[in-house]
């Protein structure tokens, strides 16, 4: 007797996304493998973690300035030409900081190189997302889609550091950060290629985008080359004013920027207050199972703990049909993140705190975030415009990964001077502030979503 399919395995095996997803994964284990990586590098051969604090900062705030454009070229042009060009121009760039670090080059070209690395990230979240959006027309398939996809995330950022981990002790210090940038490049030419992947990001020009020279300019456009061919509606030069357009943010027929949408500035609040309890959790992490249980390899439990809860709550949630009005579970879900930290101050007071309480601790508190980020995306998708939908998404990556930085610097600060305990502490200050940011943005979000994005 056949097995009833669940609906992860129903959505895996229709419209084609499995090979675009399993490429997307390999893609961006580098998001998690990167920062560390170079982290280490640096370190290693500067013997300097101030310096390797800098290089890496430089590509933190590469990513967070970078994510937002490739979002907006993201909805007007072909997915897999943009993942691909990113994808090449990133790697490249990480593999030229690895050889320039053991060359022992000066900090400025360091710096730039991972600037560099991270401004040309590749969006494999927001091009992901469309290709669940386009694969998947049943709502149901497409919300175990984007669970797997969130669950995806989580567990990238168990398994980059243990792969990284396993080079760092039995390779050369230079080659974890090759083995980085051969993995994305990978990536991204596997979801580039992919015929599932051809004709995201094209959209139909408009009848108020077409004049009467149209037909001249396609007889010259269909003489060119097919990658030099232009997207309908599209331009690689989106800094260029058009004839009888305003301002970009009126460039799209009088659509809004996305910052500027109802609703969308309390929910990236919420991202980035979360994002600093993830910095705290990160910081506190390491440095308990190096100075609190003296084993710098229980580091690796820690993490799945809590990574293990994450991917348990957004299977379950994945589960069920969300709702329109999802986002009031927000405040409910990050009131139990928050509750579930409480305990790890408290077990850190402790000479030697129990590294099974700490498990315990942290699975519990990791069984809300994957369900919050579900949602946060779904809102998202929601409040903003259809032709901005890409960069909607890379807005709510880049607030999480400003969030994310931050929260890791104020933290080294706490556990050098106070302790761990104070460390995670904050955690939990960040948690509240995120819970009662979402309590406030309800109203918003409720108008927004009645009254729907706005249109041209």
């Amino acid at each position: 007797m056949r097995r009833p399919r669940t609906p992860y395995s129903e959505a895996l095996r229709t419209g084609g996304v499995l090979a675009p997803f399993t490429a997307t994964v390999v893609g961006r284990l580098p998001l998690s493998m990167a920062p560390l990586g170079v982290l280490l590098l640096v370190q290693t051969i500067h013997g300097s973690y101030s310096v390797a604090g800098l290089v890496t900062g430089a590509f933190a705030l590469g990513t967070a300035v970078g994510g937002p454009w490739w979002g907006s070229t993201l909805d007007g042009q072909p997915h897999g030409r943009v993942v691909l060009c990113t994808s090449l121009a990133s790697s490249l760039a990480l593999a030229s900081l690895a050889v320039a670090v053991v060359d022992r080059q000066g900090l400025v070209l360091l710096l730039a190189l991972a600037a560099t690395a991270g401004l040309t990230f590749p969006p494999f979240g927001p091009a992901m997302r469309e290709t669940w959006r386009r694969g998947l027309d049943q709502d149901g398939l497409r919300s175990a889609g984007f669970a797997l996809d969130a669950v995806a995330v989580e567990t990238i950022f168990v398994a980059g550091p243990l792969l990284l981990s396993l080079f760092v002790v039995r390779t050369p210090a230079v080659v974890p950060l090759l083995v980085t940038a051969a993995l994305l490049v990978g990536g991204g030419i596997g979801y580039s290629v992919n015929p599932v992947v051809r004709g995201q990001g094209r959209r139909r020009p408009s009848s108020g985008e077409q004049d009467g020279a149209s037909d001249l300019r396609g007889s010259a456009r269909s003489r060119r080359a097919p990658w030099l061919r232009p997207v309908a509606g599209a331009s690689w030069r989106p800094w260029r004013r058009r004839p009888g357009r305003g301002r970009r943010s009126m460039s799209d027929g009088g659509v809004p920027p996305t910052w500027g949408t109802a609703g969308m500035l309390p929910l990236l609040t919420v991202a980035v207050a979360m994002s600093v309890g993830f910095g705290h959790i990160d910081t506190s992490l390491a440095a308990t199972a190096n100075r609190a249980l003296g084993q710098p390899a229980d580091l690796g439990w820690l993490f799945t703990a809590i990574a293990g809860g994450s991917a348990i709550g957004g299977l379950l949630y994945g589960l069920r049909r969300p709702p329109w009005q999802e986002h009031r579970r927000l405040p409910r879900l990050l009131a139990g993140f928050g509750l579930g930290l409480v305990p790890l101050p408290l077990l850190l007071c402790l000479d030697n705190p129990p590294l099974w309480a700490l498990m315990c601790a942290l699975l519990l508190a990791g069984l809300s975030i994957a369900p919050t980020l579900i949602i946060s995306q779904n809102v998202v998708d929601r409040l903003s415009h259809p032709r901005r939908v890409s960069e909607a998404q890379s807005w709510l990556s880049t607030a999480g990964t400003t969030g994310s930085a931050a929260g890791t610097a104020t933290a080294g600060l706490l556990v050098d001077r106070f302790g761990i305990s104070w460390s995670f502490a904050g955690a939990v200050a960040a948690a509240a502030a995120a819970c009662c940011a979402a309590a406030l943005g309800q109203a918003s979000w409720s108008a927004a979503l009645k009254q729907g994005p706005a249109r041209p």
